[in-house]
């Protein structure tokens, strides 16, 4: 599959950068390497200045994200190269 735009991290940013782009039309493709997305702004109670709480904010973000991600299982790495003698 060919993509026009490739997000690395999977943190407030890269969502809302990742939805941005797919709002214009681009195909894109979010990589994350941790487990969630979020990043670390899920771990917050409030975000200034507003005092919202991060779950708010993160929330709808992440479900709007849910289809930019890679799917590790249908992801093939590609060969390794074979090493080297001693």
């Amino acid at each position: 599959m060919d993509y026009d735009a490739l997000v690395i991290g999977g943190g407030i940013a890269g969502m809302e950068s990742g939805i941005l782009l797919g709002d214009m039309g681009y195909e894109v493709l979010l990589v994350e390497k941790e487990p969630s997305i979020g990043g670390k702004m899920i771990l917050l109670s409030k975000v200034f200045p507003t005092l919202d709480c991060c779950s708010c904010i993160a929330t709808p973000k992440m479900a709007a994200a849910c289809w930019l991600i890679w799917a590790p299982a249908r992801w093939t790495p590609p060969p390794m190269p074979a090493p080297k003698p001693r």
